[in-house]
């Protein structure tokens, strides 16, 4: 994507037409964006900022107005659109690797299709080296297309039974050595019954074609392949065939593997004694490192050191790395999905498309002859699907939902059927639903990082009608079930009302750039007096937390996390106090940052992106000086139990319930046990990342995370299933929050008048009648203050309102005090020496 972009520029200017040619390129990914950028600036003898630009969130370098070229991310274009409807500033759109088919991608091709109807000069060009070019030619009534022969350099194909031979690679029942076969383990027991289920659907599968090239494989290999674990995802394997690749000819070697535990794993084996340093340099790759680290797998080694990149399919488009002449595919990928009956994110490693084996073939060949090795059957290679789902089929709808609002693209059940392959019509519904509520202040539905409640009010934004009839005009629209579901969900956040039209609650959510969580975060944030902390887990929400994996050091990185939270169960206040200390660390940020495990630069992004909300705020008329860090709307930033309570109002109905069994009996050798349930999944797990995890003190190996704190109510983020059902980003709170701002319903004790049940999701409180009604009369007043403070946009109005004042503080008095009594429930290490996390006075720990 660096060549035409240049040819229709150049060819403007040839023309007398470069100063009315502004060129946007978009790319799925900030990696692929800036590099592309470098590299025609380069081309072109220029510096970054002449004839070429990128934007990327958070960065950018700006093109010159005229006669230029600039890189950006699908969600920047949208961005643009929000701004300026008809793109005026520009003359030319290419949509680049648009068979990735994420939401972004598709809202894109629904918004320029609706330009075009008023731009006839607008000029769209859609580009991929695996574009079904048929299918989206039709989407834009039938418009050219145009194929080019690659220039790519011959790659030579080997597939699984190829690196059985090549490696002599086998399973061996009593070998569990990495490097000579398949370790062992509980679940590749052929004996029980999931390894019986899947032996027979393996052998079902790949029986005939075995069969037929017996008389053409290698005896051993046709021995292998009869076992089902061959198929198995094995690091192993990887790191004997690196072994093969490096007694050979010079050449980079990518590695694709589906996730971060993936490339963990496999840089572990891949060990000093077998990969000195003085001759490999090993690069992990993927979206969790900051820009810098990624940058560098383009640097070319010294002379005789073999450059490993192990990336996940970060790598698989868009960018070059001219030094690579191996290609190792794992053929397999991660996969976001969504079980709607459960409301339920999935993230399953599964096999890839044959469009991403042919994408991952070709990081081989760019600039030089490669090889690519195929982790699956050739067999097993020919039956995969063409191409993956679009993401709006596999997505619940949530963010897209408010996306469409957003650009004002109509009701979201409408303007889903206009996209290619719409999603179902119920997932649509739900996601409005979830939007709408009666009171503004009775929140946020699950939130997922891929839904569609943004694209739903980016739709209502920009007027474009009904979600369902408005995500039917991009292209492959998300299943209409999937957008009803975003409806739903927006309509219980009170961010639209029944007929789809936003609230002013929505209009406020719509306009800052963030999930709605984050947005009403941010304004109970503001409202509360703890803006600073609300502002930091918003950013977390909007881009990515800044705690890194760093192998090998994750016990010591658990620890450090866990003393970030202050001794409260709490992921946010973890991270709330590390973005906040490194703030506060001036010259020694980058000191703290190393010492705690903590990527500087991504808390350098977060740190803009607080910035940038306090600006939003402030034209919102929530902050009147824009400082996120105002005294007023931080005067209650010490008190951590209502900053807690109000991340709980941003997140229900995401709630469930706690428990610890084990707590006192420090003799027992095994680590605390943690049981929480959700009422729509019964028992789950907390993610190990968190700080509520069961981890072991370093002291004696068995200490508990926590000394007693009992049973709790806790509110995630978001809700995973891989291995098992995962809660993450979790925060224990206690019964009032929930009380005063999740949904509520009472009844009275048929046999005593006195006693009152309050239900919190599927429990029942018991309170009596005179404390239940003290309760409901503050909870109607807060409701009350929180309606006007939506209506009023600003922080003062109710600083000024003596009653109003007397509400919240009575409200927050209240929240504290629940805290305090339950002190004895405390959270953290038992041992108390280590210090809190002060600027220059961090222990060493790496």
């Amino acid at each position: 994507m660096f060549v035409v972009p240049q040819l229709i520029l150049d060819d403007a200017i040839l023309n007398k037409r470069g100063a009315v040619t502004r060129i946007l390129v978009t790319q799925p990914r900030r990696i692929a964006a800036s590099s592309l950028a470098e590299r025609v600036a380069a081309e072109r003898a220029e510096r970054l900022g002449q004839s070429v630009g990128y934007a990327v969130r958070l960065e950018k370098v700006d093109a010159r107005s005229r006669g230029s070229i600039t890189y950006c991310t699908t969600g920047i274009l949208l961005s643009e659109v929000e701004v300026n409807q008809g793109l005026t500033n520009y003359s030319h759109i290419i949509l680049d690797e648009v068979h990735e088919r994420d939401v972004h991608v598709d809202l894109s091709m629904l918004v320029l299709k609706k330009i075009l109807q008023k731009r006839k000069d607008l000029k769209i060009i859609l580009m991929s080296a695996t574009l079904n070019a048929e299918g989206l030619s039709a989407y834009f009534d039938n418009c050219p297309m145009l194929h080019i022969e690659g220039l790519a350099y011959p790659v030579t194909d080997y597939y699984l039974e190829d690196v059985l031979k090549m490696t002599g690679f086998q399973y061996d029942e009593d070998n569990s050595r990495p490097g000579q076969g398949f370790q062992r383990h509980k679940n590749y027991n052929s004996y029980t019954k999931k390894g019986m289920e899947k032996g027979v659907e393996y052998r079902h599968f790949i029986g005939p074609w075995l069969e037929s090239q017996k008389h053409k494989l290698d005896k051993q290999v046709y021995k292998t392949l009869q076992d089902y674990r061959t198929e198995e995802l094995s690091m192993e394997l990887i790191a004997e065939l690196i072994l093969h690749i490096s007694r050979g000819d010079p050449g980079a070697i990518l590695v694709f593997v589906p996730g971060i535990v993936d490339i963990t794993n496999l840089l572990k084996l891949l060990n000093p004694q077998d990969f000195p340093s003085s001759k490999f340099e090993i690069y992990p790759l993927h979206s969790k490192l900051p820009s810098l680290e990624q940058r560098r797998i383009f640097e070319r080694p010294p002379e005789g050191v073999r450059k490993i990149i192990v990336a996940t399919n970060i790598a698989e488009t868009s960018i070059t790395i001219d030094d690579i002449v191996y290609v190792i595919d794992s053929g397999r990928i991660k996969m976001k999905g969504l079980i709607v009956e459960e409301n339920v994110a999935t993230l399953k490693v599964e096999w890839v498309s044959q469009a991403n084996l042919r994408q991952r073939r070709g990081r081989a060949g760019r600039c030089q002859p490669g090889v690519c090795y195929h982790l699956l059957t050739s067999y097993r290679a020919s039956k995969l699907d063409e191409r993956l789902l679009p993401e709006l089929q596999r997505s619940d709808l949530l963010e897209p939902v408010l996306m469409l609002k957003q650009l004002r693209l109509g009701r979201a059940e409408a303007a889903f059927t206009l996209v290619p392959d719409p999603p179902a019509a119920v997932t649509t519904e739900w996601a409005v639903k979830h939007l709408q509520s009666k009171l503004a202040s009775r929140l946020l539905p699950e939130l997922q990082r891929s839904d569609l409640l943004e694209p739903v009010l980016m739709l209502k934004q920009l007027r474009l009608g009904r979600a369902e009839a408005a995500f039917t005009l991009v292209p492959d629209p998300p299943a209409g079930v999937t957008t009803e579901g975003a409806v739903k969900h927006l309509q219980r956040l009170g961010a639209l009302d029944s007929t789809e039209t936003l609230t002013p609650l929505g209009w406020h959510l719509a306009r800052l750039p963030v999930h709605p969580a984050a947005g009403k975060l941010l304004l109970l944030g503001a409202l509360f007096g703890c803006l600073d902390r609300a502002a930091c887990v918003a950013a977390v929400w909007g881009f990515k937390d800044p705690f890194m994996l760093v192998i090998g050091k994750e016990e010591e990185s658990c620890k450090c996390k866990r003393q970030l939270a202050l001794g409260e169960p709490s992921d946010h206040v973890a991270i709330s106090e590390a973005i906040i200390t490194w703030e506060r660390s001036g010259q020694h940020s980058r000191t703290f940052a190393y010492n705690f495990f903590l990527s500087n630069n991504t808390l350098q992004l977060l740190s803009d992106m607080k910035r940038q909300f306090g600006d939003n705020l402030k034209q919102m008329g929530f902050l009147p000086s824009g400082d996120i860090r105002a005294a007023y709307e931080n005067r209650n930033a010490g008190n951590i139990s209502l900053f807690k309570a109000i991340v709980a109002a941003s997140l229900y109905p995401s709630v469930g319930t706690v428990k610890w069994l084990n707590l006192n009996n420090r003799n027992i050798r095994k680590p605390v046990r943690i049981i929480a349930r959700t009422p729509e999944d019964g028992r789950v797990e907390i993610h190990p990342s968190s700080v509520m995890a069961p981890s072991y003190s370093p002291r004696d190996n068995n200490t508990p995370i926590c000394n007693n704190p009992g049973a709790g109510w806790l509110v995630y983020w978001l809700k995973q299933k891989s291995s098992q059902l995962f809660l993450l980003e979790v925060t224990l709170v206690h019964t009032l929050p929930l009380l005063f701002f999740g949904e509520l319903d009472v009844t009275r004790d048929e046999t005593d008048p006195e006693v009152c049940y309050m239900s919190i999701s599927t429990v029942k409180v018991k309170c009596n009648r005179e404390t239940t009604e003290l309760l409901l009369e503050l909870r109607a007043l807060l409701d009350h203050v929180l309606a006007n403070k939506v209506m009023v946009t600003s922080v003062h109005a109710i600083e000024d309102n003596k009653f109003q004042e007397e509400v919240l503080s009575a409200v927050i008095d209240l929240i504290t005090a629940e805290d305090e009594q339950i002190e004895d429930d405390s959270f953290g290490d038992s041992d108390q020496s280590e210090p809190e996390p002060q600027p220059g006075n961090w222990r060493e720990r790496r």
